[in-house]
């Protein structure tokens, strides 16, 4: 069972990154499809922030969104990674992360000319991994694939065909005792 689910995520993970790849098609084409990518600070919370610090967030991304419509949807693939944190586990060295798949729905806010407002949320499947370094410098790893969801807030600021945009969601995992994550991120749409 496990292998399986362990295969569907990384099935998903390489259509993500296939479709990444045909963002010069797809621009040529003038088709409503956007690429992106956007990287931040992703803080941990509830348990997850009882043992670890503030890390790091790298994202890629597809968005469709057709003019006119209030409403979009948006493929990614997402890497959370935290450290341990020093004080609460003495003398390990190691951290979490979580590598995503997730569809989101996006929500186009009233806004103005210049500054366009959003809501974001989703369904993905989360690859949650804690690793520590024991003896002779190896590390053990302990791994799981879950579900999860995410919701939040963005603002984007479109210039021509490219837009800058900041985001900010909260990311839960179902059953892995305590992995949820704010990510707070800064990007860049084409």
């Amino acid at each position: 069972m496990q292998k399986k689910l362990i295969s569907r995520f990384t099935a998903a993970i390489a259509l993500s990154l296939v479709a990444v790849s045909f963002a010069p098609v797809a621009a040529s084409a003038q088709l409503p499809i956007k690429f992106g990518a956007s990287a931040g600070l992703s803080s941990p919370a509830g348990k997850l922030s009882d043992y670890t610090n503030s890390g790091y967030n790298v994202t890629v991304l597809s968005e469709l969104s057709i003019p006119l419509l209030p409403i979009g949807a948006r493929l990614e693939g997402s890497l959370n990674h935290f450290t341990w944190d020093r004080d609460q586990v003495v003398g390990l060295n190691g951290g979490a992360r979580s590598l995503s798949v997730n569809a989101n729905a996006i929500v186009n806010l009233p806004s103005t000319v210049l500054l366009q407002f959003y809501g974001i949320g989703g369904v993905g499947m989360y690859r949650v991994t804690n690793a520590v370094e024991i003896a002779g410098g190896t590390f053990e790893k302990k791994s799981e694939s879950k579900a999860g969801f995410n919701a939040g807030v963005g603002i984007r600021l479109p210039v021509g065909p490219i837009a800058g945009f900041m985001e900010v969601r909260y990311h839960t995992v179902s059953g892995s005792n305590g992995f949820n994550f704010v990510p707070i991120t800064l990007g860049i749409r084409f």
